[in-house]
């Protein structure tokens, strides 16, 4: 069961990867990953800047800006005044987020382990289920501002050039957080698939 899961979750990662909906920056790492036996990876996001239009439910919110590297504040600023028309418009940096699946426990709190050893201290364990245990590793860097309150623009230029300052030192944080996450992540499983 395990198993034929796997296969099927590395298919549609594979269909997803040649259609370009799955982060560049982390392709390589989930595909490495999956290699691995016991474990495979499902959802993932190498972390984000995303200006988003809230209608109220995520099925009604919807992304109009969306980067996954170090942002201009020209860029955020742009999508801002395109959509100052909006009721709610919020200006977002969100942190890395990986889930993996385990067949086994001791996996899974290893992994578990070494994200919070890195500073991922919102990463656990969020399901059991025979052979399916759901790791979700959480970024911790996180920015979430209103940018267009009531089709008003909230925030100046100036503002907003300092706020991207530490949006993109937060990305790069998240960056290097993520990096050290894998290394060590690989180095427990190349030590296990040894054993």
């Amino acid at each position: 069961m395990f198993e034929n899961r796997k296969k099927e979750i590395i298919k549609e990662l594979n269909e997803a990867i040649k259609k370009g909906k799955v982060d560049s920056s982390i392709v390589n790492y989930l595909l490495r990953i999956n290699e691995f036996e016991d474990i495979y990876t499902t959802s993932s996001c190498a972390g984000r800047v995303i200006v988003l239009i809230d209608g109220g439910s995520k099925k009604n919110s919807f992304q109009v800006g969306k980067w996954h590297d170090i942002v201009s504040s020209e860029d955020i600023w742009n999508k801002i005044i395109q959509y100052s028309n909006e009721k709610l418009v919020w200006l977002k940096q969100e942190p890395f987020i990986l889930h993996i699946i385990c067949k086994k426990l001791i996996d899974a709190i290893k992994i578990i382990r070494i994200a919070r050893g890195i500073g991922f201290k919102h990463s656990g364990i969020i399901s059991m289920k025979k052979e399916k245990i759901v790791c979700e590793i959480n970024g911790i860097d996180r920015i979430e501002i209103p940018v267009i309150i009531n089709k008003k623009i909230i925030i100046n230029k100036e503002h907003l050039d300092n706020l991207v300052d530490l949006i993109n030192f937060k990305l790069s944080r998240n960056r290097i957080l993520r990096e050290e996450f894998f290394k060590k992540l690989f180095d427990y499983l190349s030590d296990k698939s040894k054993s």
